[in-house]
């Protein structure tokens, strides 16, 4: 797939004044990465659904930069109605608004396995004298200067940050009377197949990247980056052992044989990666 000369993120120059990056982005790591799960899963909601056939239509397809743009006007559509930051069709769009629960949708479990954690904490209601239990989910973890202040966490303590935020419990309120319970225990917790993070602009130059990290039991590998930059998306994924660097404003794709070489030299803005 990716030895093809066209791309997503190599056909959009032949429609001036449209900016796709950030779609053409998410869409090159959708069909390297999610693509395998999605093709497991034998019921899919709506935006998982039309995910699934536009990358299965752009592996399978011919070189055709028009036909590319066919494939890709759907998930334009949708994104532009659930996502804010896309209606205007421009630079401004914010890709992680794609990893939304309004975006997703209602996901069913099998879905839920794959683009989110799910946790269970319980407490104890003091007043009502009964048992409180949240079930919630986390689809991206955001991680920001003040957030790793508070945890006492230098730049390079973010995986730690990204493990207590999947795994600790969140404060519960009883549903009854509103009263505050006390202690949640974390009863139970289901890791999906990736792992998302945003960083904070301003973490972007100082933060230390790390191929391999922790979350709770499971163990993640880096496998996609999103690059932000002067307000243009580009991304890197890793597959058979390389990773593959997708610009728009390029004609061809550049390979990197480890994630040194690749951010040597894209030194700023990457924000977002998968694992």
């Amino acid at each position: 797939m990716l030895k093809r000369k066209k791309h997503f993120m190599n056909s959009t120059l032949s429609i001036p004044c449209i900016f796709s990056c950030a779609l053409d982005s998410f869409l090159e790591i959708a069909s390297c990465l999610f693509l395998p799960h999605l093709s497991d899963l034998t019921v899919r909601n709506e935006f998982t659904e039309l995910l699934f056939n536009t990358c299965s239509r752009y592996v399978e397809s011919p070189e055709n930069s028009r036909l590319l743009e066919e494939i890709r006007e759907p998930i334009w559509a949708y994104l532009r109605e659930q996502c804010p930051s896309f209606s205007a069709r421009d630079s401004n769009a914010c890709f992680s608004q794609i990893f939304e629960e309004k975006t997703l949708g209602k996901l069913t479990s099998d879905e839920m396995n794959i683009f989110s954690s799910l946790r269970t904490f319980q407490s104890f209601c003091e007043t009502c004298q009964k048992d409180v239990v949240l079930n919630s989910s986390i689809l991206v973890n955001f991680v920001t200067r003040s957030a790793l202040e508070k945890c006492k966490l230098n730049y390079n303590s973010w995986p730690q940050f990204v493990s207590s935020v999947q795994t600790q419990p969140g404060k519960l309120k009883c549903p009854d009377c509103e009263t505050p319970t006390y202690e949640p225990v974390l009863t139970s917790t289901a890791h999906s197949k990736f792992v998302f993070i945003e960083f904070a602009p301003e973490l972007m130059n100082v933060i230390k990247l790390y191929e391999n990290i922790s979350v709770g039991q499971a163990e993640y590998k880096l496998k996609g980056m999103v690059r932000s930059y002067n307000k243009h998306f580009t991304c890197a994924v890793f597959v058979q052992g390389k990773w593959t660097y997708f610009d728009d404003l390029c004609t061809s794709v550049k390979e990197f044989t480890g994630l040194a070489a690749l951010t040597k030299q894209f030194k700023q803005g990457w924000f977002f990666f998968n694992i």
